[in-house]
């Protein structure tokens, strides 16, 4: 800052004894000729250092107190997007999840409403050992072993494992869960059986002498302490027969790896 000072100064003297100079001239006329010649080479370098240096500088500097102000306005700029960003992300999060459970209170509608609950999936594990939800409803939401997993009016599964801030539900995939079920038009009945794998499952224990046709659906019968009447499990995809018992293959109405939420109730929730 000092040098710029000094700088200035050293212009301004320059100029200021040339100018001293040429108004000397009506003065001292002998010294005329001298002192134009003289004047003209202080004050020339003079006035070419103000265009060449002082201009410049001058710009610079309203340039870069430009670029500051710019800079500044597109840093509000900037935090106030953000800031309407992260409003809009926490409102389609809000929609999303109005969109998801919708349905979902709809179909509680049908049960008991202390005993009907939205669960969320944590965690979804869908291989050939094991076909399984965790949800975050556990003891503390009064869950409890063998309440039943429902979406849309299809089975999901049964609670087997409850800790108290989430559970365990054993899908109608996994080769552990037998649910007594029976086809929707010609009645049917069977043991509907997980095969360790979401795209389908098996119905056993139909009799060869039993009419059953492609395309089916296969209903729980409520048979049993736990699975209620009248959910879908499924739809018939193949029938083969093996000696006395007919090979049915169904896929399930339901895209397991899709589904966020279900709903937990117990068997004597349904009205």
């Amino acid at each position: 800052m000092l040098r710029k000072k000094i700088q200035h100064t050293l212009i301004y003297v320059l100029i200021s004894f040339g100018l001293f100079f040429l108004a000397s001239y009506r003065f001292f006329p002998l010294f005329s000729r001298i002192g134009t010649q003289a004047s003209s080479y202080i004050v020339y370098p003079a006035l070419v250092a103000h265009q060449q240096i002082i201009d410049p500088l001058k710009k610079w500097f309203y340039q870069r107190a430009t670029i500051q102000e710019l800079q500044k306005e597109t840093k509000k700029i900037s935090l106030e997007r953000d800031t309407l960003l992260a409003e809009n992300i926490k409102l389609q999060a809000t929609v999303d999840y109005f969109k998801d459970i919708t349905e979902l209170v709809t179909f509680n509608m049908q049960y008991e409403a202390a005993n009907a609950k939205i669960a969320q999936v944590l965690v979804r594990h869908l291989s050939s050992q094991a076909q399984f939800f965790l949800v975050d409803l556990g003891s503390k939401h009064g869950i409890e072993v063998n309440m039943v997993a429902i979406y849309k009016n299809c089975l999901v599964g049964k609670i087997v494992e409850v800790y108290p801030w989430y559970s365990k539900v054993e899908l109608i995939t996994d080769s552990h869960c037998k649910i007594a079920g029976y086809c929707s038009t010609t009645s049917v009945q069977g043991i509907h059986e997980g095969a360790d794998n979401e795209q389908y499952t098996m119905l056993s224990y139909v009799s060869h002498l039993s009419q059953v046709k492609e395309g089916d659906m296969i209903m729980s019968s409520g048979e049993g302490l736990i699975f209620p009447r009248g959910f879908a499990l499924g739809r018939i995809d193949s029938i083969c027969v093996e000696g006395l018992y007919h090979t049915i293959k169904a896929v399930p109405l339901i895209d397991l790896r899709q589904i966020n939420y279900c709903t937990v109730i117990a068997k004597n929730a349904v009205k």
